[in-house]
């Protein structure tokens, strides 16, 4: 049973660990990939974005603290879990 829960505890970090490499990959343009284009780029378009917006920021803190506090918990879950195999 307690196998399990740490394969499932180990599978959610690994699936929020994938997913945040995949925001990051789809991030890159494909010519820093090492892909080559065929075709002239479309002209550039610019977009007005404020850089210190407090809302973005405020929800950029809310998501980390909730993603920091997810995978301690799990952590601490985990170690205790170990503890209990042991005694």
């Amino acid at each position: 049973m307690n196998y399990a829960r740490t394969a499932i505890s180990v599978a959610a970090l690994a699936v929020s660990a994938i997913a945040l490499g995949a925001s990051t990959a789809a991030a890159n343009h494909p010519a820093e990939n090492g892909t080559v284009t065929f075709h002239d780029p479309p002209p550039p378009k610019t977009v007005e974005v404020s850089v210190d917006d407090t809302t973005s920021e405020a929800v950029q803190v809310g998501a980390s603290a909730l993603g920091g506090a997810g995978i301690a918990l799990g952590a601490v879950l985990i170690y205790r879990r170990r503890q209990v195999l042991n005694h």
